[in-house]
């Protein structure tokens, strides 16, 4: 019987290898570390270029290589937005300094083509820029002995002269995005207990065309263009409120919803991927001071899909040992220390509690490398490998931990059946190349 027993099983085996099977399933994972500590990062799509901010200027990398290319004299963790239709950068320096700056940067040559002083040196909240109108945006509050004034500054995008100003009503302003297709700007305030609104500005005239009511305050902006779609993140980091910016409207709002005894537990800030919709949010949990954070995990979610009203539902999580860190005074909830990058699809994150040793966290959300399949170590890969798998399924073989990651084929932390015949697919049809 047992001779007969192997001839069977490995042609069963070989019957479900050449057989239809699900392709191992996507999960949050490091995929690389880069060895940075970084204020910003944006990315050029169009030219392949990935630009983080550090204390040692702008390093220029290849966006999906990682392979740097150069680094632009600045200021330390200096604010990047891109302009990729005429390959700039604008470098904002906001940080509590004196005199602060925004400089235009060539983006094919990495030279810095002018700097000027913004013209009112107080707090700059957050920025962007409009190719339509080839504007650069900062959202500012202006003090003086009596009173203090919100309004959205607006520079040239060439000669970086300021051109206007946009006068706002409240004084707590702290969010932007920009649509350029419709020409539009959103303002989001943080409230502090008083009426909350979005402001929407038409750019073409630069006038406050409406005030849409908010449920609450917003610390970050996420602008989703193809669906036309802004998600807003509540100063308190408990809500998503979700505005469809055709109609210029609420159209839904979502509570966070692992609560640990109801107090404690925020949203810190959110990373949107346009491609999908999906956002990658940043959750810390018993909360009191920044240097008392029990909990750090990374949450994905699939967009406003959701029923609206309804508490978030999570398709991903992962686990942090240290926490996600911002530099940026400007910006100490929005895009804190999380980014996207739509080259490649990947999250970024600013990462560790030592500022001399952080380094960000490159995050993807799909299937692990696979596995080499060697299980017995010999440098060949052959059936004897199957047979392998097969009695560390039945429980034959003991087992060490690097044994049991080389036969998990479809990297979901389980050794079963469908193993064995990943493996002898791997053996029979061997990848192309």
């Amino acid at each position: 019987m047992k001779s007969l027993f192997k001839p069977f099983l490995f042609a069963l085996l070989a019957a479900l290898a050449g057989a239809g099977l699900p392709s191992p399933a996507a999960a949050l994972r490091v995929t690389d570390v880069l060895p940075y500590t970084v204020g910003d990062m944006a990315v050029n799509a169009r030219t392949n270029r990935l630009y983080l901010s550090t204390k040692d200027g702008v390093q220029v990398l290849d966006a999906k290589t990682h392979f740097l290319f150069a680094t632009i004299p600045a200021h330390p963790y200096v604010d990047i937005e891109v302009d990729e239709a005429h390959n700039r950068l604008y470098l904002t320096d906001l940080l509590e300094r004196p005199d602060p700056t925004i400089t235009l940067v060539d983006g094919e040559t990495n030279q810095v083509v002018r700097s000027a002083l913004f013209a009112f040196p107080d707090v700059k909240r957050d920025r962007g820029y409009n190719p339509t109108s080839n504007r650069f945006y900062a959202v500012d509050i202006g003090c003086s002995n009596i009173d203090c004034k919100s309004f959205v500054a607006v520079y040239d995008g060439d000669t970086l002269e300021q051109v206007d100003w946009i006068t706002l009503p409240h004084v707590s302003t702290k969010t932007l995005a920009i649509d350029p297709e419709r020409n539009r700007a959103y303002v989001g305030i943080q409230s502090y207990g008083q009426p909350a609104y979005l402001y929407v500005i038409d750019l073409s005239n630069n006038a406050i065309v409406r005030q849409i009511p908010m449920p609450s305050g917003s610390a970050q902006l996420a602008f989703d263009p193809s669906a036309h779609t802004l998600y807003s993140l509540d100063s308190q980091g408990l809500y998503v409120t979700v505005v469809d910016t055709l109609r210029e409207e609420v159209v839904a709002r979502y509570r966070q919803p692992y609560i640990p005894n109801g107090r404690g537990t925020l949203l810190r800030s959110m990373s949107l991927n346009p491609s999908t919709g999906e956002i990658l949010f940043y959750q810390v949990s018993g909360y009191s001071t920044y240097n008392n954070i029990q909990q750090q995990t990374l949450w994905l979610w699939g967009g406003a899909v959701d029923a609206p009203n309804q508490d978030l539902r999570f398709t991903d999580s992962m686990e942090l040992a240290d926490p996600i860190y911002s530099f940026t005074y400007s910006n100490p909830y929005n895009r804190l220390g999380l980014w996207h990058n739509p080259v490649t699809g990947r999250y970024y994150a600013n990462y560790g509690s030592d500022s001399e040793r952080r380094s960000v966290l490159v995050i993807g959300h799909e299937p692990a490398p696979p596995a080499s399949g060697d299980v017995n170590g010999d440098g060949r890969l052959n059936v004897t490998d199957v047979v392998e798998i097969l009695k560390i399924i039945a429980h034959h073989t003991p087992t060490t931990t690097s044994q049991r990651a080389v036969a998990d084929q479809d990297a979901n932390g389980l050794l079963d059946i469908r193993d064995a015949v990943l493996l002898l697919r791997k053996i029979v049809v061997p990848p192309a190349g």
